[in-house]
């Protein structure tokens, strides 16, 4: 049986794990949410930016997670999609933690709209 294939959305101070199933007769199925990280020190403030040590600390409890998790084969393929900042944080620390010598890995930068740009918009 394949593992599935896990998808993680990431800002700075929450993450989603998403997981889409590749079994035969499962597959086109819309992914499932696993789990939602958050951190517990993240104030969301908008247009707030967070300190690289806040950053980091976040990106070290999402990698502990996926090393958990890789640890356990519980995916086979891994998406990492993340605003700027955050995705440098994780790739810094996947590379630090995370041996990934079996799993397919797979980048994505976000393009994160900041919440008064969106009002903005509609003040126009």
């Amino acid at each position: 049986m394949a593992e599935p294939e896990w998808t993680v959305f990431a800002e700075a101070g929450r993450a989603r794990i998403l997981e889409t199933p590749v079994e035969p007769g499962k597959q086109g199925r819309p992914p499932r949410l696993l789990e939602e990280l958050g951190d517990p020190h993240a104030t969301p403030v908008p247009g707030q930016t967070r300190s690289a040590e806040e950053l980091e600390r976040f990106a070290r409890q999402v990698v502990a997670r996926l090393q958990q998790a890789y640890a356990d084969a519980r995916f086979e393929y891994l998406r990492i999609a993340a605003e700027p900042r955050m995705l440098a944080a994780l790739r810094t620390e996947i590379d630090k933690h995370l041996d990934l010598h079996r799993a397919v890995l797979e980048w994505r930068e976000l393009n994160v709209v900041p919440f008064d740009a969106g009002n903005a918009r509609r003040a126009l």
